[in-house]
């Protein structure tokens, strides 16, 4: 019953979710973001500014030539940087994560109104509302079986308790039925063939109550299976 109960939920949201289907949709979305470029080797950008450094030396040097100045190629060649021109080139190297190239925030918003799609929407809804009809049937058929079953079990608990009770009283009367004849026979009133019978009667007396308490305890625990939980 809990499972279909809980099916007949699962089919009841379906059907929520098909009906608002009809309803008009709203949507935002926002954006915001950044980039940077980091060299996994730090000493690139060293490099770089080096070679730009040199560069500039062989433009000027270049400018001389052109004009009649003289101009050692050499003196280019071994330039360095300082230390301080060093660390300003790694430096450019550590721009993430605080140093991004922020990218303009980017917001937008849609707004959909559903007018028709070719019936799809009606059959989604029709669908969902009649699976949700055959889950209430199915736990209320389920319900049902459940009370009838342990309606079923009740009675015959019912009538086990009534035999046992039958049975007991039997036994009862069986037992002073035997200590009659055992009496009778010792005053001479009665034959050995008596006594056998009346002990015979007790016997099965005593095994129809046995038997009786049994299927009282058999019907008890077919009840707790369909209650669904123990009863003592």
């Amino acid at each position: 019953v809990i499972a279909r109960r809980d099916r007949e939920e699962a089919a009841a949201v379906n059907q929520r979710i098909a009906r608002a289907q009809y309803l008009p949709q709203l949507s935002l979305s926002a954006g915001y973001g950044g980039f940077t470029n980091v060299f996994t080797d730090n000493n690139f950008p060293v490099s770089q500014a080096l070679l730009g450094k040199q560069s500039s030396c062989f433009q000027r040097g270049t400018v001389l030539q052109i004009v009649g100045q003289p101009f050692n190629s050499a003196t280019c060649s071994a330039i360095t940087l300082t230390p301080a021109e060093i660390g300003a080139a790694r430096s450019t190297n550590d721009a993430f994560p605080f140093g991004l190239t922020r990218n303009p925030y980017n917001v937008s918003a849609q707004f959909t109104l559903p007018l028709f799609n070719g019936w799809q929407r009606e059959q989604r809804v029709a669908e969902a509302a009649v699976s949700r009809d055959n889950a209430r049937q199915a736990v209320r058929q389920q319900e049902l079986a459940a009370q009838q079953a342990v309606r079923v079990a009740y009675l015959n608990l019912d009538a086990a308790r009534q035999t046992v009770a039958i049975q007991d009283e039997n036994g009862k009367l069986a037992r002073q039925a035997l200590l009659l004849a055992e009496t009778r026979y010792r005053v001479g009133q009665a034959t050995f063939l008596d006594v056998a019978n009346a002990r015979a009667d007790f016997a099965r007396a005593e095994n129809d109550r046995i038997t009786a308490v049994y299927d009282f305890h058999r019907a008890f625990a077919a009840l707790e299976q369909a209650v669904g939980r123990r009863l003592r």
